[in-house]
């Protein structure tokens, strides 16, 4: 049973990877939350981006926040954060396909 909980982690990790590399080859913008200002006609599809590639969002704002050295609650809340949203969005993905 403990390796279906690894496996919905792993699956949400690697879709969100999936949707914030392929965001960049198509719009030339890369993947964050500013990609939500300004406001322009893709806002719904760039919000539908920016909550599937949260797990990696979550992941890089926390090792960022590490490796500066400063609110390390702040970077230890989003990698906490990062892996629970790749666990949900992982059940997710895999519930829909099997």
């Amino acid at each position: 049973m403990g390796i279906a909980y690894v496996f919905a982690l792993v699956t949400g990790f690697v879709s969100a990877g999936f949707i914030a590399s392929l965001w960049p080859l198509l719009s030339r913008r890369e993947v964050s939350f500013g990609l939500l200002y300004p406001v322009g006609r893709l806002l719904l599809l760039e919000v539908f981006v920016v909550a599937l590639s949260m797990p990696v969002l979550l992941l890089k704002l926390g090792v960022a926040q590490i490796r500066a050295g400063r609110f390390v609650s702040l970077a230890w809340s989003a990698i906490i954060g990062a892996v629970f949203s790749g666990f949900f969005q992982g059940v997710a993905l895999l519930s829909l396909m099997y």
